[in-house]
């Protein structure tokens, strides 16, 4: 297990500005970015705190899966099934309408790599995944959008790949469809698992002129 540390800096003029969007974090699962998990804002709304001069941000490469039996834009994320705990590398089967417990399987069995696999959930339900946020506390960073045919076997792919967005209406545990290209995109290299990211003027807190528009550095 990884914990990662993610530190986000803002110049005064952006969190003085009263602006009511939140600055959230987004993490690609099977090429998707499907919810937020984690944000904060100027003015605090939604249940996200209210953004400083210096913001950290925790989370932990571990994970838990589940189905879902309600999908759509906004929608609030409800669990259908029971939630299990999962980990690259390993498989859960759901069957007699529950997940059984995730167990190890060799790499042979993956085609994704760093997934894994869920099997036998029923056509109705789409799959959800949640992230450790620190201690007992798991986010939603997945539901899987797309409606399926048959039962088969499911890859579930967290990616090294976030992004930051600057949304009005949004909030965690909600299903979204978002544009990466909407978004600012940041990952950790190899070892790495720390960052520092600072969004503002080209000199902080010093815009060349009121026409200036703010950017990630």
């Amino acid at each position: 297990m990884v914990q990662y540390t993610l530190t986000l800096k803002l110049d005064n003029a952006i969190l003085t500005s009263g602006a009511t969007d939140k600055l959230v974090i987004a993490k690609k699962v099977n090429g998707v970015l499907s919810t937020v998990f984690a944000g904060a804002s100027p003015v605090p709304a939604n249940g996200f705190k209210q953004l400083q001069s210096s913001n950290v941000f925790q989370w932990e490469d571990k994970y838990k899966v589940f189905g879902t039996a309600t999908f759509g834009k906004g929608i609030m994320v409800s669990a259908t099934t029971n939630v299990v705990d999962i980990d690259v590398g390993q498989f859960a089967e759901y069957k007699g309408n529950v997940f059984q417990d995730a167990v190890k399987q060799g790499k042979e069995f993956f085609d994704l790599e760093s997934s894994f696999a869920i099997d036998g959930v029923p056509t109705a339900y789409h799959i959800g995944v949640k992230m450790s946020v620190g201690g007992s506390d798991y986010v939603t960073i997945f539901v899987d959008p797309n409606i399926h045919v048959t039962i088969e076997k499911m890859e579930l792919q967290p990616q090294n790949e976030y992004y930051l967005f600057w949304k009005n209406e949004v909030r965690t545990e909600a299903m979204y469809a978002l544009n990466s290209d909407k978004g600012s995109k940041f990952s950790f290299k190899a070892g790495e698992t720390q960052k520092t990211l600072r969004f503002g003027f080209a000199t902080a807190d010093s815009p060349v002129n009121p026409l200036e528009v703010p950017a990630w550095y």
